[in-house]
């Protein structure tokens, strides 16, 4: 005894430390889960409640393909471990990932009977690797986006990462561009030392240097012959300042610059002889719209366009000699500053925005490194980043708004989802952008979807209410606003504005047939009082003259006979009324639900065969073993009555007219469903049905839906129509149960009686 103590407090011991520091979950054979500890509440965000009796697919992401789970379930299944990573996604629509181990727990045969699955969190590693992984795609994308030959070098001058300038080092025709490369995995330094041409000499040393922390930067410009033509090179190489040294090599062809540079010299020659007109037309070519400067490696003005004089307020004779930070000191310790000396020192290309406060603007400015300094561009954004300000504004204030708000157009669909739009209908914004509303939303129009399209944008504007579909299935009303935004070039875009009114319409429609009901209850008590009594007298007056006259000939008996029968109409349904008015209390015991049901069927077939209408076929399933089930048999019995009678006079006039009763439970309720194949109703009047004297029969008085309903709702259920006209109806009266349903033999039954 002592030592199943121990082994109990052991057990108890290990659950506990495996609850702290584990996420765990058991299911069942079929993947239910059965068992969920706290730490797998709180980073799936369900309740305990929400997750028992569920399939585990209740967090599945969608992530995964099917293929993924298909292997999965084939290894535990046959009785293997199964270990991996998962992406889930959390009530909230969050995303999660778990390190997984799924240990199958097998019987005596050796089948599983169950699945433990042990995990721990990888969000932020898996999130980590992501991003690592990204950025280090991004990195190559910059690196092979530049057209200069880069190359990382680490200590010992080995190329461990190249761009694709630098490995593709031939020219079209097939001809090395220079010596100085080498492949990914070789010593740099050595490819230089081996190159013996006058051209390059020094490189090497000026490389290793850097490597060896002696010098922080060095450049060099060297030629090579390609293709009988001479090629300029800037070679520059700059100490990475890591744990393990290392320098990034950059060679840029500069052909181009040395011949702007020879054709400057050459200009500036030919301008010296030029005529005044000469020089005239000459200053026309320099009047373009974006400001220009130029400035040397002490960053000192060498020349600024008419267009830099504009934008900066000063002349070229004011600013050429002088430092920009000594003309502007407002640029030290800017965004400014940083670029302009990192391009210089690194000799790359930088393009950026960024306010200038004395001005009051916004700029985009593009610095290009040459060999005597820097060429500036600069272009003034100001109007463009307020517009832009503007967008992001109304932007915010659309995602503060009540209503869920989204604009889509016939092309591209929704393009833009606000977050209450996200709480409304369920959808993320990654869901629902570029998807069409209509199909997303499943929306029902009150008119048809041409119609409703040619009042939008022939009026530009509508208003009403629309019954849309959210993610979970659910249906709900809103009070929509669709304005239409029209631009002179762009596809017309609609503005939609929803806000739910579902539970004011059916708290609505609630009022109204309480007060109906209402109505029918007075109205019951003034019919058992002013009609009642006399209609007792009336029908024993009509039965003593049927009396005198039985046994003659003639038309009087028949008319008196008449009369009977329509006064017995009238009682039946004065009795119908008094029972809606002051129903009796049901009396509630268990009692087989399928003998009821059986009971009313038979019941409804005399009565098909005795009013003459052929004997509709009617078809019973029911399960093998009888349901046990708390009810009132007379009410129920009452109540499914009614259904099959309606069901038979819906298939009266069809040729092939079917109807099918039958019995359906699960662990929450048992549903009597009562389906035909008739006339169908219009779904405009779903809900008129089950209010009082609404009837489409010429002999009908309105009352038995409503008897239907009330009977479901004494029990603590309700009474539902699907139809559709032309295609027939089904009924479904639903009973909740205390617990799952019991199923019992004869025997049982007899026992229990």
């Amino acid at each position: 005894m002592q030592d199943k103590k121990l082994i109990l407090k052991e057990l108890h011991d290990l659950r506990e430390a495996l609850d702290a520091s584990s996420i765990v979950t058991i299911t069942d054979a079929a993947g239910v889960i059965t068992h969920v500890n706290d730490r797998f509440c709180e980073i799936s965000k369900y309740e305990r409640h929400q997750l028992l009796g569920k399939p585990h697919s209740i967090v599945n992401s969608g992530y995964h393909p099917r293929e993924f789970f298909a292997e999965l379930w084939k290894t535990i299944t046959a009785g293997r471990r199964w270990h991996g990573e998962i992406r889930n996604r959390a009530r909230d629509g969050s995303l999660f990932w778990v390190d997984t181990t799924i240990v199958p727990l097998l019987d005596e045969k050796g089948i599983p009977y169950r699945y433990v699955a042990i995990k721990s969190d990888a969000t932020a590693r898996i999130e980590s690797e992501q991003r690592v992984r990204e950025n280090e795609r991004l990195l190559g994308e910059v690196l092979d986006s530049i057209p200069s030959r880069v190359a990382l070098l680490d200590g010992d001058a080995t190329v461990v990462r190249a761009n694709r300038a630098w490995t593709e080092r031939h020219s079209s025709s097939g001809v090395s561009f220079c010596p100085l490369s080498a492949d990914i995995g070789a010593n740099y330094l050595k490819e230089c030392d081996a190159d013996a041409s006058a051209v390059t000499a020094g490189i090497g040393e000026g490389v290793r240097a850097v490597l060896k922390g002696e010098i922080d930067h060095f450049e060099r410009e060297y030629k090579c012959g390609i293709e009988d033509q001479v090629h300029w090179f800037l070679l520059s190489a700059v100490s990475l300042r890591t744990r393990q040294h290392g320098a990034v090599v950059t060679q840029t062809e500069i052909t181009p610059l040395k011949d702007v540079e020879a054709k400057a010299r050459e200009s500036e020659e030919i301008r010296r002889r030029l005529t005044r007109e000469e020089q005239e037309k000459i200053g026309v070519l320099e009047s373009i719209t974006e400001a220009f400067v130029s400035l040397d490696r002490d960053f000192h003005y060498v020349y600024i366009n008419p267009s830099a004089e504009r934008n900066l307020g000063r002349t070229a004779d004011e600013l050429r000699g002088k430092r920009v930070w000594d003309v502007f000191p407002d640029i030290l310790g800017t965004r400014f500053e940083r670029e302009y000396r990192s391009a210089m020192k690194t000799r790359c290309e930088t393009v950026f925005e960024e306010y200038y406060q004395p001005f009051d603007c916004w700029l985009e400015v593009r610095a290009f490194p040459w060999k005597d300094g820097l060429a500036v561009f600069y272009r003034d954004v100001t109007a463009r980043k307020r517009a832009d300000e503007i967008v992001r504004e109304t932007t915010q204030l659309l995602e503060q708004t009540y209503d869920a708000i989204f604009h889509w157009n016939r092309n591209d669909g929704i393009t833009f989802w606000n977050a209450n739009a996200e709480k409304l209908y369920g959808f993320t914004a990654t869901e629902a952008i570029g998807r069409a509303p209509r199909s997303l939303l499943r929306t029902e129009f009150p008119t048809s979807d041409e119609s409703h399209a040619e009042a939008l944008f022939d009026r530009g504007l509508w208003e009403g209410e629309l019954i849309q579909t959210t993610s979970s299935g659910e249906q709900v009303i809103v009070e929509s606003r669709q304005h239409v935004i029209r631009s002179v070039a762009a596809i017309p875009l609609v503005l939609e504005t929803s806000r739910d009114v579902t539970d004011r319409r059916r708290l609505e429609s609630s009022i109204a047939r309480s007060s109906k009901l209402a109505l029918v209850g007075e109205l019951a008590a003034g019919l058992a009082h002013e009609i009642k009594n006399p209609l007792a007298g009336i029908k024993g007056v009509v039965d003593i003259l049927i009396a005198r006259r039985e046994g003659t000939d003639g038309d009087e008996l028949e008319i008196l006979r008449s009369v009977s029968s329509e006064i017995d109409r009238i009682d039946r349904t004065v009795k119908m009324l008094l029972r809606n008015s002051s129903p009796k209390p049901i009396e509630v015991r268990h009692a087989a639900l399928d003998d009821t049901i059986r009971r009313a069927v038979k019941l409804a077939s005399y009565q098909f065969h005795n009013g003459e209408k052929g004997g509709e076929p009617i078809r019973l399933v029911l399960p093998k073993a009888h349901v046990l089930v708390p009810h009132d048999e007379a009410s129920v019995e009452d109540a499914v009555l009614n259904l099959v009678l309606n069901a038979g006079d819906a298939i009266r006039a069809q040729p092939d007219g079917r109807m099918t009763v039958e019995l359906k439970t699960d662990a929450r309720a048992a549903r009597i469903e009562v389906s035909d194949n008739g006339c169908g109703i219009d779904r405009s009047i779903h809900d008129e049905i089950f209010l009082p004297f609404k009837t489409s029969k010429n002999d009908g008085t309105g009352l038995g839906l409503t008897a239907v309903k009330r009977i479901a709702r004494a029990h603590g259920g309700d009474c539902t129509v699907r139809s559709e006209p032309g295609k027939g109806s089904t009924f479904t009266m639903t009973l909740p149960l205390a617990g799952n349903a019991q199923y019992a033999s004869d025997n049982d039954i007899m026992k229990t009686k």
